[in-house]
């Protein structure tokens, strides 16, 4: 009884794991889009890109983070029992289990209770962008408005801007087949521009 009460615990510190290794990973590529290269500790991720570090639950102590000048890793104290490793490196994060890698882009649902309003706010533009691909993919054209990819069941709702609670911004130019979803106010984010280019995806400048 208490070897599978065990086994279920491990099994949720192991989810609980990969979900904190992918916000992480998440703010470590963020960083280096804006700055070149990988900080040189994961507390130079606060408070931009979030709000706290997220631990690793089975020691509920960080993660072990290394930056060499090129390369980063980042991994969890996983206990032996699982056989199970975890590592996050420069190519994403890596699962491997008896010996075999086990999935290469593990992506399981965040919380946003450690990601930064910029963080969940380049989230939402990228969801928004997603939908309206999908949207064009069907119809052949992208929608006059955003509300047309809830009616026709592509969102479940739209998001708004966390930092002002307002919703984003869509300009569409039929002309040129192309679109751009904004924040409402950029210099809430201490940027000129903050939004998503169907052209050129995340702009932040």
């Amino acid at each position: 009884m208490s070897s599978i009460v065990k086994a279920t615990s491990l099994e949720e510190q192991l989810s609980e794991c990969i979900a904190n290794m992918e916000v992480i990973n998440q703010a470590l590529n963020l960083y280096k889009e804006d700055y070149g290269e990988y900080p040189s500790t994961l507390d130079e991720l606060m408070p931009r890109y979030l709000k706290a570090i997220p631990c690793d639950p089975f020691t509920d102590k960080p993660f072990n983070y290394t930056f060499d000048g090129k390369f980063v890793t980042l991994t969890p104290e996983i206990p032996r029992e699982l056989n199970f490793t975890l590592e996050v490196t420069s190519y994403g994060i890596i699962g491997t289990f008896r010996g075999v890698i086990a999935s290469s882009s593990l992506r399981p649902k965040m919380e946003d209770k450690y990601f930064s309003n910029e963080l969940i706010a380049i989230g939402a533009l990228r969801n928004i962008a997603t939908a309206l691909e999908m949207y064009r993919n069907d119809k052949g054209h992208f929608p006059d408005s955003l509300q047309l990819l809830i009616s026709e069941k592509y969102l479940y709702k739209l998001p708004v801007d966390p930092e002002t609670n307002l919703p984003y911004i869509y300009e569409f130019d039929k002309e040129k087949d192309e679109f751009n979803i904004s924040v409402p106010e950029s210099k809430k984010y201490n940027l000129e521009k903050f939004l998503y280019s169907s052209k050129e995806g995340i702009i932040r400048k």
